[in-house]
């Protein structure tokens, strides 16, 4: 009868002890100070663990090894293009560095296209329908006057005032 209580012990602390060791082997508590993603602005990556090291490559980069982060990385691209930079983040481990997070972030300073419409330019009588082949985030616009004297931004709607 004895048997079982030691066996039942054993078997916890086996579990527990599987539990302990996944979290302390496998948790990195690696933060990044910005998501992955497309940027119009230079992005400063900042990277925030608790004790481990962090190493980091950069994928476009002809430098082969994982370099140690010890200061934020600046993403940047020149005005009028896009830049595109793929990092892997690693901290250390028992068993050498382990991938901890990653991802593509993308800057890009290139000029938006402008607006396409379905109308040709011309003098139009009566009420008219204008719709826009890609809409952009934001559209401006003006009714009798300069573009640069007084902008008003559409709202999605057909109505303009």
């Amino acid at each position: 009868m004895k048997k079982v209580p030691v066996c039942l012990a054993v078997i916890i602390f086996l579990i527990f002890s599987a539990q302990l060791f996944s979290q302390t082997a496998g948790s990195t508590d690696l933060r990044l100070s910005d998501s992955p993603g497309i940027y119009s602005g230079d992005v400063v990556l900042t990277v925030y663990e608790g004790s481990r090291d962090i190493y980091y490559k950069i994928q476009e980069s002809t430098q082969a090894a994982a370099v140690a982060y010890q200061f934020p990385l600046k993403l940047t691209a020149l005005k009028g293009e896009e830049r595109s930079y793929s990092i892997q983040f690693f901290v250390s481990g028992p068993r050498g560095l382990e991938p901890a997070a990653g991802g593509r972030w993308v800057i890009d300073k290139k000029a938006p296209a402008k607006p396409e419409t379905d109308m040709r330019p011309g003098h139009y009588a009566g009420r008219m329908e204008l719709r826009f082949d890609e809409r952009p985030d934001l559209l401006f616009y003006s009714l009798n006057g300069d573009i640069t004297g007084s902008p008003q931004k559409w709202d999605g709607g057909s109505n303009f005032s």
